[in-house]
């Protein structure tokens, strides 16, 4: 029973982000990049799939900036198609399991996964230009799942009379996000099952999207990295992924945290 539940959340989640996807993904040019082993370097190639074959094009190494962006659109790509076959395993786990099961005698998903996985539906959706944009004042003083019940004496820095956060350093960050008018959630627990993470800072780019931020305060104690790995590969569960959703400020014993780098962050990733 608990094993359905948790396919089945996660079979939910997929459909939910890979239209999410699909549809960031909208208007993106067919095409990749191809990487070839050449001694102790890659040439690099752009893979064209707008036709039937495949043609690959050289890049050269002047053009490292396309090259990049090919980087990421072929990651997003491939990201993409892992979530397919993802979904596609947790379908065919939940039809097998609802025959072998009393307990859930049919396959049961929510009414918005079932429109969501509706390829007509969502074709008819992408092209709707009319969505209503979110209110994100609203949005940063809306109640949600915080971490105010994970270890709350640590809770005691000031930042405003209704926003205490774990630390100084944090203290300067939700300060340049205020100072920026920039709504944003601190400590906003995300769940999915049995799994859940809870990033110190979540807020909007420009362009709409949650971009999380997690300060490392103590990257330099034994066994941080370690929580880190694991604390990453949790995040990975529901699509955020370091580099692209997800970005660190840090510190060490050595190496105070820089308020100048963290601000140059958020003027990058957020304003």
């Amino acid at each position: 029973m608990v094993m359905y539940e948790m396919v089945r959340d996660r079979y939910e989640w997929l459909a939910r982000n890979i239209m999410k996807q699909e549809k960031y993904m909208k208007n993106w040019p067919p095409i990749e990049i191809s990487l070839k082993r050449n001694r102790d370097d890659y040439s690099w190639y752009i893979l064209d799939r707008s036709e039937l074959n495949s043609k690959k094009i050289y890049l050269p190494k002047s053009e490292e900036a396309e090259a990049r962006k090919l980087a990421f659109i072929t990651l997003q790509k491939a990201r993409l198609n892992d979530m397919k076959q993802e979904l596609l395993a947790c379908e065919r786990f939940l039809k097998v399991y609802c025959k072998q099961s009393s307990d859930y005698p049919e396959y049961v998903v929510s009414k918005e996964a079932s429109l969501m996985l509706n390829e007509g539906f969502v074709n008819l959706l992408s092209k709707n230009t009319d969505n209503p944009t979110v209110d994100w004042q609203k949005w940063q003083f809306e109640d949600y799942p915080n971490g105010k019940d994970y270890y709350p004496s640590q809770l005691n820095v000031r930042v405003t009379n209704n926003l205490y956060v774990r630390s100084k350093s944090e203290r300067s960050i939700a300060l340049t996000f205020l100072e920026a008018k920039k709504p944003f959630r601190y400590e906003w627990r995300l769940e999915m099952g049995n799994i859940w993470v809870l990033p110190d800072f979540a807020a909007p780019n420009k362009q709409g999207e949650i971009i999380f931020l997690e300060h490392l305060g103590m990257v330099d104690k034994p066994g941080y990295i370690d929580d880190l790995a694991r604390k990453l590969k949790n995040y990975m569960q529901f699509g955020i992924y370091l580099g692209v959703n997800l970005f660190f400020t840090s510190e060490t014993g050595t190496h105070p945290f820089d308020i100048a780098e963290a601000r140059e962050l958020i003027r990058k990733r957020y304003l």
